[in-house]
Formats: structure tokens, sequence, C-alpha cells
């Protein structure tokens, strides 16, 4: 019933907004991306070094145009074990500062750079753009038949210097690159 009622709304909200069938759907599916972003924060084990004290947030960040509108406005500020959760847009000369970042399809022009910007850092590249973790970044949230499914490249994860949990390598699509 809740669901029920949930999408709804959003279709409602979406209707009265002009977009139609297909901005609710992208509505929904943007809103079950940022859950996945989430969820991926909770698995992911960032080194010591990639954080200035014990107690600094972990910097989720957006570069390019923001798909999840609102909903990512429900992560800023939760914790996640003893650090809270930052969520910010950010341009190309600050995504050195991000350890989750989601690097919009608006951005697929320049993502050999955007990748190349943080191959040095501690940073869990995560997108929705075709092939994303074949060419390179971390993890690839790709919507099939209307689910959302994980593409991980293990070897990207391994580059950054980071620890995502086996449970999420069970359910995602392996991707190597080799690099």
């Amino acid at each position: 019933m809740h669901r029920r009622l949930t999408a709804a709304l959003v279709w409602a909200a979406a209707t009265v907004a002009g977009g139609g069938p297909d901005a609710v759907a992208q509505t929904i599916e943007y809103r079950v991306k940022a859950g996945f972003l989430h969820h991926l924060i909770r698995f992911t084990r960032w080194p010591s070094s990639a954080f200035d004290t014990a107690e600094a947030p972990l910097h989720l960040c957006v570069i390019g145009g923001n798909p999840f509108g609102r909903y990512l406005e429900a992560i800023d500020g939760r914790r996640s074990g003893a650090r809270s959760i930052a969520v910010c847009e950010v341009a190309l000369d600050r995504v050195s500062d991000c350890h989750i970042l989601f690097v919009s399809r608006s951005e697929n022009g320049r993502l050999d750079q955007i990748l190349a910007a943080v191959a040095d850092r501690p940073t869990l590249t995560v997108a929705d753009i075709d092939r994303f973790a074949a060419r390179g970044g971390a993890v690839n949230l790709v919507t099939r038949l209307g689910r959302v499914r994980l593409e991980v490249n293990p070897d990207a994860v391994r580059r950054a210097g980071l620890n995502l949990s086996a449970a999420v390598l069970q359910v995602a699509k392996i991707v190597r690159t080799g690099r």
C-alpha cells in the first residue's frame, strides 16, 4: 500500500511538472540509484589516509548535471560509522576532495579527464554511463528491464586503494580493464 501511494505521488508530481511518464521513470530510477550510493558507502572501506582526521566527513560528490534532484539530500548529514556524509556538487578541479564521485552522463565527453584527475586518489568512482566500468570507472549503475544492476571493475577499486565488500562483488557483474 505504501509503495503504491509513493509511486502515485511521484507520478502525480512529475505529471503536474509536465514531465509525463518518462520523467516519472527517471525520477524513480534516480531515487533507487541514490539508495545504491548510500549502500556503497556502507560496503566500501577507505584507508585512514583518505581522511584528515578520524572524524572527518566522507564526501559524496556529483560532477556534472545532478540527475538525483533532492534524493541525495536524504543522505547528506547521515552517518556511516564515525563519519558524517557530506553531499556536494563539484567541478573538475575539486574531484580530488571526493571519497565517492558520481560522474553524471553530461560528463561522458570528459570521462577520461575526470578519471585521470582521481587516478591516484582513494576515490570510488560511480556513474551510469555506458561502458563506464570498462573504461576504468569503479562502479557502473546499469538500468536494464527497469532494474538497477551493478557492474564493478575490481581493478579500478584496487587502484584506488579501496576495499569493496565481497557481498557487493557477489551481486555485481565483474568488468575488468586489466590496467
